[in-house]
C-alpha cells in the first residue's frame, strides 16, 4: 500500500461528485468531506480488507479491479468507480465481513471513521444523519442487486428444466424413428448435453458469485423472498431518508411576529436538517434575503404587504402565505394574489396538527413532491387504493372504506363524516372534473343520479388510511381542472351564506363546502390540466363531545 498526495481537495471534490454515494451531498458538505479523504494505491494481490480483522475506514474505488472473498471463496468483483468498501464494519463497529483483494494496480479514496469528528461542530450532527441515510441506501441497493441475481439464477434453472422436459418428449418421439436416424439422435443428444453442461456451468458461476453453492430451488425461493421482505421493509425508510437528506442545509425563512408561532416553527423544523431563520417583520426578512437568500419563505398573513416586494425581487423563490384559521377574514387577501401558488391556514389552538402540517408543507415544496397523503401520516400506515370508472361503483367502494375503518374501531362519528366526504369528492371527480382537450366540461350538466362511465385513462382514484392519530381520505382525478378561481368563489359564497349548487345537480362549490365542513383540515394539490388531488383529514383524538370542527386549508397549485 502506498499513500498518494497528488490531488488537491478541489480535484477530489470534483471527482467524487460523480459517485452515486455522494449524489445528495450539498456542495458545502462535499467540499468538507473531500478535505478528509486520502488517496492510496495497492499492488496486484494486495489486501485492502481482511475478513475478521478490525476496520474503521470507508474506501471508495477510483481505478482498477477488486475481488471480494468470503472464507477464501470468491463471491464477487468490483470495478466501477465509486464502489464503496468497509461500510458494514463501520456501521456495526465490527470486524470486516469479507476480504477484498486487488486484481491489478488499484487506487482508492480512504476516510477514517475518526475523521468524522473533524467535521464543523455546528453541522456535525446533520452530517452524521446524512451519512447514516446514505449508508442505508447503499445497503438496500446491494440487497436489490443480490435479489436480482437470485431471480436470474431461478430463471436459469427453469430454463434448464424446460429444456430437459423438451428432451424427454423428443426422446419419446425418436424411439419410434427408423434405424437410419439413430446417428442423428445420438448427435442431438450430444448437442443438448453440451447445452446442459453450459447452462449448469452458468448456474454454478451465479451461485459462486452470490455464495449460494448447493442451494436447492426451495431454499433459493425462500432466500429470495426473505430479501424481498427486507427490501420492502426498508423502502419507506429509504424514501423518507432521501427526502430528508435532500433538505439538509436548505435555508427556510419564517416571517411571523407571533412568538408562539415562532416557537412552534422551531419545534417543527428544528430536527429536519433545514436551516431555519426567524424574522419578526417583513423589513428584517427582506434584509436577510439580500444578505444570504433562501430556498423557501414562510410569511404570516399580517406581513402580506411584503409579499409583492419579495416576489418582484426573487420571482423564482417559493413562498407560502400562512393564514389564520378564520378564512372569511382573508377572502380579499386571496384575491390580491391570484397567481400565488401556496396558501396554508393554521389552527392556533391545535399545536400538534400545526407542527405536523408545517413540517410536511416545507418537505413538499423543497422536494417538489406534492401528491399523496402518506406524507402527513406516521411511517408504516397502510394505504388502501381503488380505481373507479363508473359512477354506480362509488357506493360499493365507500362501503369498503367504512368497513376498513370500522375494523380498527374508528368511531361512528368519523365514519359518517368520512362517508360524506368520500361521496362528495367522488361526485366532484366524476361529474365536475372531466373535460375535453379544450377544457370544456363533459358531465357537469348531468344530474348526480345519471350514470357516468369513464375510460381507463379517465379513472378516478379513491385512497384511504390511518395511523391511529389522523384518518385520511383522498380522491384524485387526471384532469387538473380545479382552479383557484373556483375555490375563491366557493369560499366567498359559503362564508357569505350563499348557495353554491342545487340539490339534484350538486356542483363543485356545494361539494367543496360539504368536504370542508366535515373535515379537520383539507389539502388541495393541483397540477393544472394534469391532476387534482383533494385530501380530507380527521383528527381521531378529538373528544367525543367535540362535534364542531374548525377546518383549515392547504392549497398547492
Amino acid at each position: 500500500m502506498k499513500a498518494l498526495s497528488t490531488l488537491t481537495p478541489a480535484e477530489i471534490q470534483k471527482e467524487i461528485s460523480e459517485y452515486l454515494f455522494f449524489k445528495n451531498f450539498p456542495a458545502e458538505t462535499l467540499a468538507a468531506f473531500a478535505k478528509m479523504l486520502n488517496v492510496q494505491s495497492y499492488e496486484n494481490g494486495e489486501l485492502i480488507l481482511t475478513q475478521g480483522q478490525p476496520n474503521q475506514a470507508l474506501y471508495f474505488l477510483r481505478h482498477g479491479e477488486l475481488e471480494v472473498l468470503v472464507d477464501g471463496e470468491i463471491v464477487s468483483s468490483l470495478k466501477s468507480p465509486g464502489e464503496i468498501l468497509g461500510e458494514m464494519s463501520v456501521i456495526n463497529k465490527s470486524e470486516a465481513m469479507a476480504s477484498v483483494r486487488a486484481l491489478d494496480i488499484v487506487t482508492v479514496f480512504v476516510i477514517q471513521e475518526s475523521n468524522f469528528n473533524d467535521f464543523p461542530e455546528e453541522k456535525k450532527q446533520a452530517f452524521k444523519v446524512l451519512m447514516n441515510q446514505v449508508l442505508t441506501q447503499v445497503l438496500v441497493l446491494r440487497l436489490d442487486r443480490t435479489n436480482d441475481r437470485a431471480k436470474k439464477f431461478e430463471a436459469t434453472n427453469k430454463e434448464l428444466q424446460k429444456t430437459q422436459e423438451n428432451l424427454k418428449e423428443l426422446n419419446k418421439t425418436l424411439e419410434n424413428e427408423i434405424a437410419r436416424r439413430s446417428q442423428e439422435l445420438v448427435d442431438k443428444v450430444r448437442n443438448i448435453s453440451e447445452m446442459h453442461l453450459s447452462i449448469t456451468a452458468k448456474q454454478m458461476n451465479h451461485a459462486m458469485q452470490d455464495n449460494v453453492q448447493s442451494v436447492d430451488m426451495i431454499q433459493l425461493r425462500q432466500w429470495s423472498n426473505n430479501i424481498s421482505e427486507v427490501v420492502d421493509l426498508l423502502k419507506p425508510v429509504v424514501d423518507l431518508s432521501e427526502r430528508q437528506g435532500q433538505n439538509h442545509f436548505r435555508r427556510v425563512f419564517l416571517c411571523d411576529g407571533n412568538k408562539k408561532q415562532q416557537t412552534i416553527a422551531k419545534l417543527a423544523l428544528g430536527g429536519t436538517g433545514v436551516g431555519l431563520e426567524v424574522f419578526s417583520s417583513g423589513e428584517e426578512m427582506v434584509a436577510g434575503l439580500h444578505k444570504s437568500g433562501a430556498d423557501l419563505v414562510l410569511i404570516d398573513v399580517e406581513m402580506a404587504d411584503s409579499v409583492a416586494e419579495i416576489k418582484a425581487r426573487w420571482p423564482s423563490m417559493p413562498l407560502v402565505l400562512m393564514l389564520g384559521q378564520d378564512i372569511s377574514s382573508y377572502l380579499d387577501l386571496l384575491k390580491r394574489f391570484p397567481a400565488h401558488p401556496y396558501f396554508v391556514s393554521r389552527n392556533p389552538d391545535n399545536r400538534a396538527l400545526t407542527i405536523k402540517s408545517l413540517t410536511t408543507t416545507v418537505a413538499k415544496i423543497l422536494n417538489k413532491d406534492f401528491f399523496g397523503f402518506e406524507k402527513y401520516l406516521s411511517w408504516g400506515a397502510h394505504v388502501v387504493e381503488s380505481k373507479i370508472t363508473c359512477s354506480d361503483k362509488r357506493a360499493d367502494e365507500i362501503e369498503k372504506m367504512e368497513e376498513h375503518f370500522k375494523s380498527f374501531g374508528v368511531r361512528s362519528t368519523f365514519l359518517e363524516q368520512a362517508h360524506t366526504v368520500a361521496e362528495e369528492m367522488l361526485m366532484n371527480a366524476i361529474y365536475d372534473a372531466p373535460a375535453d382537450s379544450e377544457g370544456k366540461p363533459l358531465f357537469n350538466h348531468l344530474s348526480r343520479i345519471d350514470r357516468v362511465e369513464l375510460s381507463a385513462e379517465q379513472a378516478v382514484t379513491l385512497r384511504y388510511g390511518t395511523d391511529g392519530v389522523l384518518l385520511a381520505v383522498s380522491v384524485t382525478d387526471p384532469f387538473g381542472t380545479l382552479t383557484k378561481k373556483v375555490l375563491q368563489s366557493y369560499l366567498e359564497k359559503n362564508y357569505n351564506g350563499e348557495e353554491t349548487g342545487t340539490a339534484d345537480k350538486g356542483g363543485a362549490g356545494k361539494g367543496l363546502h360539504m368536504i370542508v365542513a366535515n373535515s379537520d383540515f383539507v389539502v388541495f394539490n393541483v397540477k393544472p390540466g394534469k391532476k387534482t388531488e383533494v385530501i380530507s383529514f380527521f383528527q381521531l383524538e378529538r373528544n367525543k363531545d367535540e362535534t364542531e370542527t374548525k377546518p383549515t386549508f392547504h392549497l398547492f397549485f
